[in-house]
């Protein structure tokens, strides 16, 4: 029995290579054109439009253009290849971060003064040692 590309009278593009991908099998016809399986150099396997990939617009799975990974430092937790804060790191980040200028202290109220001179009300009553 023939394969699905020779079904569909495409030509079998298997073992070619484009930039890192190597085409495997032929899957399905797309809105595209013909879709394939690949593999990148870097173990990935994907599906992808094979007009896409004879025209450079795709010549990898992406991981050309993702970071290389950090070394990992012992006893940190990583999530997706990025280590997790942990309490000391916000800790650290805490004491470093610029603290802003205290405001001049202000009344909210005008001071009222009694007949001896003292204030009148008891917010003030409290704060008699204040000077202003």
């Amino acid at each position: 029995m023939s394969t699905k590309a020779e079904r569909r009278k495409t030509k079998d593009w298997t073992g070619q290579r484009w930039g890192n991908l190597v085409a495997l099998k032929y899957v399905a016809h797309g809105v595209e054109g013909a879709r394939w399986r690949f593999a990148c150099d870097c173990g990935h396997r994907g599906t992808y439009y094979l007009k896409q990939v004879q025209r450079d617009e795709r010549t990898t799975c992406g991981c050309d253009a993702k970071p290389a990974p950090k070394p990992a430092i012992p006893g940190r937790v990583y999530r997706m290849g990025v280590p997790v804060p942990t309490t000391r790191d916000y800790a650290a980040a805490w004491q470093a971060a610029p603290k802003p200028e205290p405001k001049p202290f202000a009344w909210c109220f005008p001071r009222v003064l009694g007949t001896d001179g003292r204030p009148v009300s008891p917010i003030w009553r409290a704060h008699e040692n204040v000077t202003i």
